[in-house]
């Protein structure tokens, strides 16, 4: 990956810039993204703190207190309903970017899949490394 990688919504009213490398990326199959995505896993790419950067454009923000005690937030388009950020007050350092939001999706590369118990069997990733994740 070669930053600013640069993304937004399906309208074109939110445009950002990730303006670092990732610290990871990960297919996702939490009970949480699969609700999220309205799909049995989410890409995603932990970023930096500071590193997406919304260029034009204001997300609208949905929160909820995670198992962990923790408040997890979801960012969007309120337009068209783009999933596109997600983090949690327990990992402030960073911020997750919906890989799928990108202009250039191919540029990041999960290289982990996240299975929790609530991994929809027939839809699971067969490549990667596994770990297990707290929903």
């Amino acid at each position: 990956m070669k930053p600013p990688l640069r993304g937004g919504c399906l309208c074109g009213a939110i445009r950002f810039e990730c303006r670092a490398d990732p610290i990871t990326a990960v297919f996702c199959h939490c009970r949480a993204c699969q609700k999220f995505h309205a799909a049995p896993y989410a890409a995603c790419a932990m970023m930096p703190e500071g590193a997406i950067v919304v260029v034009s454009g204001d997300p609208a923000r949905y929160e909820v207190v995670g198992d962990s005690g923790a408040i997890v937030f979801r960012e969007f388009c309120g337009r068209c309903g783009t999933q596109l950020f997600s983090g949690s007050s327990g990992h402030p350092q960073s911020k997750t970017v919906k890989i799928a939001s990108l202009d250039d999706p191919s540029a990041i590369h999960p290289s982990l899949i996240c299975t929790p118990r609530s991994e929809f069997h027939g839809y699971a990733l067969k490549t990667g490394s596994r770990a297990m994740c707290n929903e």
